[in-house]
């Protein structure tokens, strides 16, 4: 498993969602091998961390999402590391 990390300086909440309208990523259509996702605004943009599978799943998805952060004004690169552990949650799906 790999943890993902996009720290997106100057990104807002709209472009977020705006790229995962354009890569067709919800929680109805998730992307194969994701096994969590959060999105979360910053004082400087907006922070997202994923777990995958594999990085071979994560850079499969990454055939979609690039085009769809393109479009919608994000360029930043993530950060990817061996995932070590995963703790379950009581969160809502969707906030």
């Amino acid at each position: 498993m790999i943890t993902v990390m996009f720290e997106f300086a100057g990104v807002s909440a709209s472009q977020y969602d705006e790229a995962c309208r354009l890569a067709n990523a919800s929680q109805s259509n998730l992307p194969d091998g994701l096994v969590f996702h959060s999105a979360s605004p910053t004082p400087t943009g907006f922070l997202v961390v994923d777990v995958w599978e594999s990085e071979d799943k994560f850079k499969a998805f990454g055939e979609r999402l690039r085009p769809a952060m393109e479009q919608a004004g994000i360029s930043q690169q993530p950060a990817i590391y061996p995932t070590h552990a995963i703790m379950g949650s009581r969160a809502p799906v969707a906030v």
